[in-house]
Protein backbone atom coordinates (compact mmCIF):
# COMPACT_ATOMS: atom_id res chain seq x y z
CA UNK A 1 0.00 0.00 0.00
CA UNK A 2 1.14 3.38 -1.31
CA UNK A 3 1.18 6.00 2.08
CA UNK A 4 0.00 9.30 0.53
CA UNK A 5 0.59 12.60 2.51
CA UNK A 6 -0.72 15.46 0.63
CA UNK A 7 -1.82 19.03 2.07
CA UNK A 8 -5.08 18.60 -0.64
CA UNK A 9 -6.12 15.13 0.37
CA UNK A 10 -8.57 15.20 3.92
CA UNK A 11 -6.54 12.79 5.35
CA UNK A 12 -3.87 10.88 5.43
CA UNK A 13 -3.95 6.66 5.75
CA UNK A 14 -2.20 4.20 6.74
CA UNK A 15 -3.20 1.17 5.31
CA UNK A 16 -6.87 1.33 5.87
CA UNK A 17 -6.89 3.68 9.34
CA UNK A 18 -6.89 7.47 9.04
CA UNK A 19 -3.99 8.45 11.11
CA UNK A 20 -5.42 12.41 10.89
CA UNK A 21 -6.71 14.69 9.02
CA UNK A 22 -4.14 17.48 7.01
CA UNK A 23 -5.78 21.26 8.58
CA UNK A 24 -7.67 22.86 5.78
CA UNK A 25 -7.02 26.80 5.23
CA UNK A 26 -8.98 29.21 7.61
CA UNK A 27 -10.97 32.18 6.36
CA UNK A 28 -9.21 35.14 7.33
CA UNK A 29 -10.92 37.72 9.31
CA UNK A 30 -9.70 41.29 9.89
CA UNK A 31 -6.45 42.60 11.22
CA UNK A 32 -6.06 45.56 13.48
CA UNK A 33 -2.86 47.75 14.42
CA UNK A 34 -1.15 47.61 18.03
CA UNK A 35 2.02 49.16 19.60
CA UNK A 36 4.62 47.23 17.77
CA UNK A 37 2.16 44.75 16.99
CA UNK A 38 -1.19 43.48 14.93
CA UNK A 39 -3.81 41.35 16.46
CA UNK A 40 -5.24 39.13 13.47
CA UNK A 41 -8.70 37.33 13.49
CA UNK A 42 -9.82 34.52 11.40
CA UNK A 43 -12.52 31.53 11.78
CA UNK A 44 -10.86 28.17 11.85
CA UNK A 45 -12.18 25.44 8.61
CA UNK A 46 -15.23 23.12 9.56
CA UNK A 47 -13.64 20.93 7.00
CA UNK A 48 -9.92 18.97 7.44
CA UNK A 49 -8.69 17.99 10.58
CA UNK A 50 -8.60 19.51 14.32
CA UNK A 51 -5.72 22.19 14.66
CA UNK A 52 -3.33 22.74 17.65
CA UNK A 53 -1.54 25.63 16.71
CA UNK A 54 -2.75 28.63 14.17
CA UNK A 55 0.02 30.93 13.03
CA UNK A 56 -0.45 34.20 11.77
CA UNK A 57 2.65 34.99 9.11
CA UNK A 58 3.18 39.04 8.09
CA UNK A 59 4.23 40.25 4.77
CA UNK A 60 6.62 41.98 4.80
CA UNK A 61 9.52 40.55 7.35
CA UNK A 62 7.91 36.70 7.79
CA UNK A 63 7.30 37.36 11.58
CA UNK A 64 4.84 35.21 12.92
CA UNK A 65 2.32 35.25 15.82
CA UNK A 66 0.93 31.93 17.17
CA UNK A 67 -2.80 30.86 19.03
CA UNK A 68 -5.15 28.01 19.75
CA UNK A 69 -7.79 29.71 18.56
CA UNK A 70 -8.62 33.30 16.87
CA UNK A 71 -7.66 35.87 17.86
CA UNK A 72 -3.71 36.02 16.60
CA UNK A 73 -1.13 38.54 18.42
CA UNK A 74 2.09 39.27 16.18
CA UNK A 75 4.23 41.15 17.70
CA UNK A 76 7.75 42.92 17.24
CA UNK A 77 6.61 44.55 14.39
CA UNK A 78 8.16 47.60 12.90
CA UNK A 79 6.55 51.23 13.58
CA UNK A 80 5.23 52.72 10.20
CA UNK A 81 5.56 49.85 8.11
CA UNK A 82 2.49 48.47 6.43
CA UNK A 83 1.39 44.38 7.05
CA UNK A 84 -0.72 41.91 6.15
CA UNK A 85 -1.00 38.65 7.17
CA UNK A 86 -1.73 35.05 6.40
CA UNK A 87 -2.99 32.05 8.98
CA UNK A 88 -2.77 28.66 8.84
CA UNK A 89 -3.14 25.52 10.93
CA UNK A 90 -1.01 22.82 12.17
CA UNK A 91 -1.66 19.27 14.08
CA UNK A 92 0.33 16.00 14.76
CA UNK A 93 -0.01 15.22 10.98
CA UNK A 94 1.28 18.23 8.61
CA UNK A 95 0.64 22.30 8.32
CA UNK A 96 -2.15 23.05 6.20
CA UNK A 97 -2.43 25.89 3.31
CA UNK A 98 -2.99 29.45 4.76
CA UNK A 99 -5.80 31.54 4.58
CA UNK A 100 -5.75 34.80 1.71
CA UNK A 101 -4.20 37.73 3.26
CA UNK A 102 -5.68 40.04 5.55
CA UNK A 103 -5.77 43.79 5.25
CA UNK A 104 -3.26 46.10 5.85
CA UNK A 105 -2.55 47.52 8.66
CA UNK A 106 0.42 49.49 10.38
CA UNK A 107 1.31 49.19 13.79
CA UNK A 108 1.80 52.61 15.92
CA UNK A 109 5.12 53.53 17.91
CA UNK A 110 4.16 55.57 21.58
CA UNK A 111 7.29 57.05 21.65
CA UNK A 112 6.64 60.83 22.06
CA UNK A 113 8.98 63.89 23.12
CA UNK A 114 7.17 66.40 25.60
CA UNK A 115 7.16 70.33 25.61
CA UNK A 116 6.65 71.26 29.25
CA UNK A 117 5.66 74.70 29.96
CA UNK A 118 8.02 77.77 28.62
CA UNK A 119 6.30 81.05 27.13
CA UNK A 120 3.18 80.74 25.00
CA UNK A 121 4.05 82.92 23.51
CA UNK A 122 4.79 86.40 26.24
CA UNK A 123 3.77 84.83 29.45
CA UNK A 124 4.51 81.50 31.06
CA UNK A 125 2.32 78.46 30.59
CA UNK A 126 2.04 75.10 32.39
CA UNK A 127 0.87 73.22 29.22
CA UNK A 128 2.53 70.27 28.18
CA UNK A 129 2.68 69.24 24.31
CA UNK A 130 3.22 65.98 22.67
CA UNK A 131 4.92 65.45 19.91
CA UNK A 132 4.81 61.72 18.55
CA UNK A 133 7.87 59.58 17.07
CA UNK A 134 6.34 58.49 13.88
CA UNK A 135 7.08 58.51 10.60
CA UNK A 136 4.92 61.43 10.51
CA UNK A 137 4.46 63.07 14.11
CA UNK A 138 1.87 64.40 15.42
CA UNK A 139 1.04 66.62 18.36
CA UNK A 140 -1.48 67.60 20.19
CA UNK A 141 -2.07 69.09 24.00
CA UNK A 142 -2.03 66.73 26.86
CA UNK A 143 -5.22 67.05 29.40
CA UNK A 144 -2.45 66.84 32.07
CA UNK A 145 -0.42 70.52 33.04
CA UNK A 146 2.20 71.37 35.22
CA UNK A 147 1.33 72.50 38.94
CA UNK A 148 2.19 75.99 37.82
CA UNK A 149 3.15 78.18 34.74
CA UNK A 150 6.85 77.76 33.90
CA UNK A 151 9.39 78.99 31.99
CA UNK A 152 13.04 78.32 31.38
CA UNK A 153 12.68 74.55 32.64
CA UNK A 154 15.39 71.93 32.66
CA UNK A 155 14.22 68.76 32.01
CA UNK A 156 15.59 65.03 32.17
CA UNK A 157 14.30 61.72 31.69
CA UNK A 158 14.31 58.39 33.24
CA UNK A 159 13.95 56.32 29.88
CA UNK A 160 10.78 54.36 29.74
CA UNK A 161 8.96 55.74 32.97
CA UNK A 162 8.89 59.71 33.52
CA UNK A 163 9.96 62.87 33.24
CA UNK A 164 11.39 65.62 35.71
CA UNK A 165 10.70 69.31 35.08
CA UNK A 166 12.79 71.56 37.00
CA UNK A 167 10.41 74.47 37.94
CA UNK A 168 12.20 77.78 36.66
CA UNK A 169 10.36 80.57 36.27
CA UNK A 170 11.27 84.62 37.27
CA UNK A 171 12.41 84.43 39.61
CA UNK A 172 14.11 80.68 40.04
CA UNK A 173 12.18 78.30 42.12
CA UNK A 174 13.21 74.48 43.75
CA UNK A 175 9.88 72.93 42.72
CA UNK A 176 10.24 69.68 40.45
CA UNK A 177 7.36 68.51 38.45
CA UNK A 178 7.52 64.90 37.38
CA UNK A 179 5.34 63.68 34.48
CA UNK A 180 4.85 60.07 34.44
CA UNK A 181 4.35 58.46 30.82
CA UNK A 182 2.28 55.65 31.49
CA UNK A 183 -0.85 57.46 31.83
CA UNK A 184 0.17 61.35 31.29
CA UNK A 185 -0.79 62.47 34.68
CA UNK A 186 1.66 65.67 36.47
CA UNK A 187 2.35 65.55 40.27
CA UNK A 188 4.88 68.12 42.01
CA UNK A 189 8.13 66.01 44.17
CA UNK A 190 7.70 66.28 48.19
CA UNK A 191 11.48 66.37 47.65
CA UNK A 192 13.14 69.32 45.88
CA UNK A 193 15.96 71.26 44.54
CA UNK A 194 18.85 72.54 47.10
CA UNK A 195 19.36 75.40 45.10
CA UNK A 196 17.04 77.45 43.29
CA UNK A 197 17.80 77.65 39.33
CA UNK A 198 16.49 78.55 36.35
CA UNK A 199 17.80 78.14 32.38
CA UNK A 200 19.92 75.35 33.93
CA UNK A 201 21.09 72.18 31.92
CA UNK A 202 19.47 68.49 32.39
CA UNK A 203 21.77 65.35 31.59
CA UNK A 204 20.23 61.58 32.26
CA UNK A 205 22.05 58.44 33.50
CA UNK A 206 18.89 56.59 31.89
CA UNK A 207 17.17 54.90 34.49
CA UNK A 208 19.33 56.38 37.46
CA UNK A 209 19.30 59.53 37.85
CA UNK A 210 19.07 62.91 36.57
CA UNK A 211 21.14 65.85 37.11
CA UNK A 212 20.58 69.84 36.87
CA UNK A 213 23.69 71.13 35.81
CA UNK A 214 24.64 74.93 36.33
CA UNK A 215 21.62 77.80 36.06
CA UNK A 216 21.43 80.85 37.70
CA UNK A 217 18.82 81.92 41.12
CA UNK A 218 17.16 85.44 40.77
CA UNK A 219 16.73 85.22 44.68
CA UNK A 220 20.34 85.85 45.37
CA UNK A 221 21.62 87.04 42.25
CA UNK A 222 24.05 83.98 41.89
CA UNK A 223 24.86 81.88 39.57
CA UNK A 224 25.03 77.94 40.29
CA UNK A 225 28.16 75.91 39.24
CA UNK A 226 27.05 72.29 40.45
CA UNK A 227 25.30 69.62 39.79
CA UNK A 228 21.77 68.80 41.54
CA UNK A 229 20.50 65.11 41.49
CA UNK A 230 17.45 63.49 41.01
CA UNK A 231 17.40 59.57 42.27
CA UNK A 232 14.82 57.95 39.57
CA UNK A 233 13.82 54.91 42.08
CA UNK A 234 12.94 56.95 44.97
CA UNK A 235 12.33 60.31 43.94
CA UNK A 236 15.07 62.01 46.36
CA UNK A 237 17.32 64.77 45.62
CA UNK A 238 20.93 65.54 46.32
CA UNK A 239 23.84 68.10 45.57
CA UNK A 240 26.85 66.40 44.33
CA UNK A 241 30.44 67.59 45.81
CA UNK A 242 31.85 67.88 42.38
CA UNK A 243 31.00 71.26 40.50
CA UNK A 244 31.42 72.43 36.87
CA UNK A 245 34.48 74.31 35.15
CA UNK A 246 32.70 77.69 35.26
CA UNK A 247 29.70 79.77 36.49
CA UNK A 248 27.00 80.09 34.23
CA UNK A 249 23.43 79.45 32.79
CA UNK A 250 21.64 78.68 29.58
CA UNK A 251 23.82 75.49 28.90
CA UNK A 252 23.41 72.53 26.84
CA UNK A 253 22.99 68.86 28.06
CA UNK A 254 23.58 65.91 26.09
CA UNK A 255 23.69 62.05 27.09
CA UNK A 256 25.35 59.47 26.56
CA UNK A 257 23.46 56.30 28.17
CA UNK A 258 24.83 55.44 31.51
CA UNK A 259 28.54 56.45 30.72
CA UNK A 260 28.39 60.13 30.93
CA UNK A 261 26.62 63.21 30.56
CA UNK A 262 28.23 66.65 28.67
CA UNK A 263 27.07 70.10 29.08
CA UNK A 264 28.75 73.27 27.28
CA UNK A 265 28.09 76.67 25.52
CA UNK A 266 26.25 79.30 28.13
CA UNK A 267 26.80 82.41 29.54
CA UNK A 268 27.45 84.28 33.27
CA UNK A 269 25.41 87.11 34.38
CA UNK A 270 28.09 89.49 33.62
CA UNK A 271 27.27 89.21 30.01
CA UNK A 272 29.29 88.30 28.30
CA UNK A 273 31.11 86.15 28.89
CA UNK A 274 29.95 83.56 26.80
CA UNK A 275 31.44 79.83 26.77
CA UNK A 276 32.52 77.20 24.19
CA UNK A 277 34.25 74.78 27.09
CA UNK A 278 32.34 71.46 27.30
CA UNK A 279 32.19 69.72 30.69
CA UNK A 280 31.82 66.01 30.98
CA UNK A 281 30.25 64.13 34.25
CA UNK A 282 31.29 60.41 34.60
CA UNK A 283 28.42 58.32 35.88
CA UNK A 284 30.19 55.93 37.66
CA UNK A 285 31.77 57.81 40.32
CA UNK A 286 30.13 61.35 39.60
CA UNK A 287 33.64 63.04 38.95
CA UNK A 288 34.02 65.95 36.70
CA UNK A 289 36.66 66.75 33.98
CA UNK A 290 36.78 68.79 30.99
CA UNK A 291 37.47 68.12 27.29
CA UNK A 292 40.06 69.51 24.94
CA UNK A 293 37.41 69.77 22.52
CA UNK A 294 35.30 72.94 22.46
CA UNK A 295 31.54 73.90 20.77
CA UNK A 296 32.14 75.76 17.56
CA UNK A 297 31.41 78.93 18.78
CA UNK A 298 31.03 80.25 22.03
CA UNK A 299 27.23 81.41 22.77
CA UNK A 300 23.97 81.02 25.21
CA UNK A 301 21.73 78.26 23.90
CA UNK A 302 19.08 75.45 25.35
CA UNK A 303 18.27 71.91 24.65
CA UNK A 304 20.77 69.19 23.45
CA UNK A 305 19.76 65.41 21.90
CA UNK A 306 21.37 62.79 22.28
CA UNK A 307 22.13 59.38 19.91
CA UNK A 308 23.20 57.26 22.74
CA UNK A 309 26.26 55.50 22.43
CA UNK A 310 27.29 57.61 18.99
CA UNK A 311 26.61 61.39 19.49
CA UNK A 312 25.11 64.59 20.74
CA UNK A 313 23.67 67.51 19.14
CA UNK A 314 22.10 70.67 19.36
CA UNK A 315 21.33 73.68 17.70
CA UNK A 316 21.01 77.55 17.11
CA UNK A 317 22.25 80.02 20.16
CA UNK A 318 22.83 83.67 20.47
CA UNK A 319 25.32 86.10 21.04
CA UNK A 320 25.34 89.17 23.34
CA UNK A 321 23.62 91.33 20.24
CA UNK A 322 21.02 88.50 19.96
CA UNK A 323 22.39 87.10 16.25
CA UNK A 324 20.97 83.86 16.51
CA UNK A 325 22.79 81.00 14.61
CA UNK A 326 21.23 78.24 12.26
CA UNK A 327 24.22 75.84 13.11
CA UNK A 328 23.75 72.21 14.10
CA UNK A 329 26.72 70.87 16.18
CA UNK A 330 27.86 67.69 17.04
CA UNK A 331 29.71 66.10 20.18
CA UNK A 332 31.07 62.54 19.03
CA UNK A 333 31.15 60.56 21.24
CA UNK A 334 33.71 57.94 20.47
CA UNK A 335 37.05 60.22 20.47
CA UNK A 336 34.85 63.27 22.21
CA UNK A 337 35.48 65.66 19.39
CA UNK A 338 32.88 68.10 18.29
CA UNK A 339 32.23 69.19 14.62
CA UNK A 340 29.62 71.53 12.43
CA UNK A 341 26.98 69.42 10.24
CA UNK A 342 26.51 70.56 6.57
CA UNK A 343 22.12 70.60 7.41
CA UNK A 344 21.28 73.66 9.59
CA UNK A 345 18.32 74.79 11.06
CA UNK A 346 14.86 75.51 9.21
CA UNK A 347 14.70 78.98 11.49
CA UNK A 348 17.61 80.44 13.14
CA UNK A 349 16.96 80.11 16.86
CA UNK A 350 18.92 81.80 19.77
CA UNK A 351 18.45 80.52 23.30
CA UNK A 352 15.11 79.36 24.07
CA UNK A 353 14.61 76.08 21.84
CA UNK A 354 13.64 72.93 23.98
CA UNK A 355 14.58 69.61 22.15
CA UNK A 356 13.46 65.63 22.95
CA UNK A 357 15.36 62.85 21.70
CA UNK A 358 14.35 59.47 20.42
CA UNK A 359 17.69 57.42 20.78
CA UNK A 360 16.70 54.14 19.11
CA UNK A 361 18.54 53.03 16.46
CA UNK A 362 17.63 54.73 13.03
CA UNK A 363 16.15 57.20 15.39
CA UNK A 364 15.63 61.13 15.94
CA UNK A 365 15.35 64.71 17.80
CA UNK A 366 12.80 67.12 17.54
CA UNK A 367 13.82 70.95 18.17
CA UNK A 368 10.62 72.45 19.66
CA UNK A 369 10.14 76.12 19.23
CA UNK A 370 12.54 78.62 20.28
CA UNK A 371 13.44 82.18 19.65
CA UNK A 372 14.46 83.66 16.24
CA UNK A 373 15.18 86.84 17.33
CA UNK A 374 12.13 88.56 17.05
CA UNK A 375 9.41 86.57 18.13
CA UNK A 376 8.91 83.11 19.56
CA UNK A 377 8.13 80.00 17.11
CA UNK A 378 5.99 77.34 16.91
CA UNK A 379 8.27 75.22 14.29
CA UNK A 380 8.79 71.67 15.20
CA UNK A 381 12.07 70.46 13.18
CA UNK A 382 13.44 66.85 13.00
CA UNK A 383 16.92 66.14 12.97
CA UNK A 384 17.41 62.22 11.50
CA UNK A 385 20.37 60.62 13.11
CA UNK A 386 21.01 58.18 10.27
CA UNK A 387 21.91 60.97 7.88
CA UNK A 388 22.03 63.98 9.69
CA UNK A 389 19.57 65.73 7.66
CA UNK A 390 17.34 68.59 8.88
CA UNK A 391 13.68 69.28 8.42
CA UNK A 392 10.00 70.57 9.56
CA UNK A 393 7.62 68.34 10.30
CA UNK A 394 4.29 69.03 9.12
CA UNK A 395 2.61 69.74 12.55
CA UNK A 396 3.58 72.38 14.52
CA UNK A 397 3.50 73.89 18.21
CA UNK A 398 -0.35 75.49 19.68
CA UNK A 399 1.91 78.76 19.52
CA UNK A 400 5.02 79.82 19.44
CA UNK A 401 6.65 79.01 22.34
CA UNK A 402 10.45 78.89 24.30
CA UNK A 403 12.08 78.22 27.68
CA UNK A 404 10.29 74.93 27.67
CA UNK A 405 11.43 71.66 29.16
CA UNK A 406 12.17 69.20 26.73
CA UNK A 407 11.87 65.25 27.66
CA UNK A 408 11.64 61.76 25.83
CA UNK A 409 9.44 58.81 26.38
CA UNK A 410 11.14 55.92 23.91
CA UNK A 411 9.23 52.87 24.39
Amino acid sequence: MTITNKVSLKSVMAGNTPIADVPDAPTIGTATTGVFSATVTFTAAATGGAVTTFTATSTPGSITGTSATSPITVSGLTAGTSYTFKVKGTNSTATGAESAASNSVTPTDPSAGYLAGGFNPTNPTNAIEKVTFESTPVRTTLSATLGGTSRSNAGVTNNGTSGYINRANDPATTTIYKLLFSNETTSTLSNSLGNAVREAGGINNTTTAGYIVNGYNDNTSTQSNGYQKITYSNDTTSTLGTTTGSNGFLRVGMSNGSTAGYTTMGRNASYPPFYSTIDKLTYSNETRSGLSATAPVAAESKGGMSYSGTAGYWAGGATQSQSTYSSIWKLNYSNETTSTLSATLTVALGQASATASNDKSGGYGFTMGGYNGTSFVSTIQKLDYTNETNANISATLSAGNGYGAGVSYVA
